[in-house]
């Protein structure tokens, strides 16, 4: 049990599900031990310099076998002990992003790549459509900001919503999320998401590396309805007089 967690200022942290046991061998010093893994985290440093990772302290019951002898020879009891340990101080020199960086570069450090689509193509005006930007890949995915997309100005286009899925893969995180950005075309005709740039850091290269997403063509046919208050508020130099 920890009694004080280390902390880990600077750092944004991904906690792993540890099951503590005294699974693994080691040898310090010409002794052999028994190693039990009590935390693991991954770390993304939030700026650069010289961070430190304070030590923590956890309270570790163990069981201990004491030999002795008996008229039959050498024999082992287990011995149940209450430990108190301490972890060491750890302090990391974090380099930072090279500059310039890109004006398309907006905090993705990894390695991803970029889908998207429309999840109803029968578009119509005055009804709701949802376009998908999916990110995939290995790094700080989670902390991954929506991507400003270039909707038509014909379209009344709503705040993006996150759907992220993640797994631990080795000492990384692998995972997607899902950018759902939902839009209501006001008018009718062809019209066009233009192509864009999604850029990210790729610390293994040391460079930063852009995918290119490409233009989506859209046409959107008569519906039935009225203009949004929402489109017309956000098109409107002067409201109307009540």
């Amino acid at each position: 049990m920890a009694t004080k967690q280390p902390s880990f200022d600077g750092f944004l942290i991904e906690e792993i599900d540890t099951q503590a046991a005294l699974n693994q061998d080691e040898v310090l010093n010409g002794q052999h031990y028994k190693v039990a893994v009590l935390k693991r985290c991954i770390l993304y440093p939030q700026q650069s310099g010289k961070l430190t990772i304070t030590s923590g302290n956890y309270d570790v019951g163990v069981v201990q076998y004491e030999n002795y002898r008996t008229p039959f020879g050498t024999m082992s009891q287990p011995v149940e002990r209450q430990l108190t340990v301490q972890s060491n101080q750890s302090t990391v020199n974090v380099l930072p992003l090279p500059e310039p960086r890109p004006a398309t570069f907006t905090g993705a450090v990894g390695k991803f790549s970029v889908k998207t689509s429309l999840k109803n193509p029968d578009l119509k005006t005055y009804k709701a459509a949802v376009y998908n930007y999916s990110i995939e890949g290995t790094g700080n995915i989670k902390y991954i900001k929506a991507p400003a997309v270039g909707f038509p100005k014909e379209f009344d286009v709503y705040d993006p919503k996150n759907n992220v899925k993640t797994s631990h893969a080795g000492g990384d995180v692998y995972g997607t999320v899902n950018i759902e950005y939902t839009f209501i075309p006001q008018y009718a005709g062809d019209f066009t998401i233009p192509a864009s740039v999604f850029t990210y850091f790729n610390p293994e290269t040391g460079q930063y590396e852009d995918v290119n997403v490409p233009a989506t063509k859209l046409t959107v046919g008569k519906g039935e309805g009225t203009p949004s208050n929402h489109y017309r508020m956000q098109n409107m130099d002067i409201r109307n007089i009540k």
